[in-house]
Formats: C-alpha cells, structure tokens, sequence
C-alpha cells in the first residue's frame, strides 16, 4: 500500500511507504454528520441520525423522539427545538446505555441531572443540543426547563 498525502497544495500524493497524512484542513464527512437544514417533525418518531430537529403539531399533546442506540451514532450532534408549547420526550432506544447526561452541577448520585428520559418543557422555543459520544448523550446546552427520569435508565 503507498503512503498518501493530502495537501492543500499539491492535493492528493501518493508516494512509496504506508499509511495517511494529513497536510491541511480537514472536514470528514460521515453517516454521522449534523444536517444544515432542520428537519420538521410533527408525530412522534424514532431518529436514526444527527441533525437539527424542530418538533411542532397542530395536534395538542406531548411528541416523543427515540434515539438510536448510542453506539450507532457516535460523534453526532443532535438539537431539537419545540416550535409549539407542547413537551417533547426523548428516550434512549437502549436501556443502561443511549441514555442522557447532563452537563451542569446535578446531583449524579440521585439522578436528577441524568437518566434514560429527558422531558423538554411545553414552551415554543424550548431546545436542547446534545453530542453523542458512543456511550451515551451528553447535554450540552438547553434553553427552557428540562427533567431527567429513569435513573439509571428507563425500565
């Protein structure tokens, strides 16, 4: 197998030798990647990738968004965003792992700031962004009220 070289400006070189080097900036791509364009829900579903979520309904009542197994999507992010005032549930699709972390000051050991169901407050405008690190999804940032249940995962 050569030695390949990705420059910036000689572009791809191969060369005797193994193995990748890298000589510029680099954006990778993989089925993991954060869509740019938000994708509207407005039932309740199960995700199967990273991306920018908005969540609304003419129909009252809260939606739940499932997401996959952790594992599967390692390194994603993930935002959803309530564009109408009802709440919105998330669960892990996995029990133990594919739950979600909290980043602040909680209490771990009671549970309050982690746990296998995490409810988004019934306020338009409500959101949270999480990356997935292959074990579980870390919270990152919310705006609105979030709750945390099913410590240490959803029975």
């Amino acid at each position: 197998m050569p030695k390949v070289t990705i420059d910036d400006s000689k572009g791809l070189v191969q060369a005797a030798g193994k193995g990748v080097e890298l000589k510029s900036n680099v954006v990778i791509h993989t089925g993991a990647e954060l869509s740019r364009k938000a994708k509207a829900l407005t039932a309740s579903t199960t995700l199967t990738v990273g991306g920018l979520y908005t969540v609304s309904s003419s129909t009252a009542g809260a939606k739940t968004l499932t997401f996959p197994t952790a594992s599967t999507v390692a390194g994603s992010m993930f935002i959803v965003r309530n564009l109408s005032a009802d709440a919105t549930i998330l669960t892990g699709s996995d029990s133990g792992i594919g739950s979600f972390c909290g980043t602040g000051a909680g209490n771990h050991a009671s549970g309050s700031d982690h746990g296998g169901k995490l409810t988004m407050s019934a306020v338009t405008g409500a959101s949270v962004a999480m990356m997935c690190d292959g074990v579980q999804y870390l919270v990152t940032a919310t705006s609105g009220s979030v709750t945390y249940a099913g410590y240490p995962d959803v029975t």
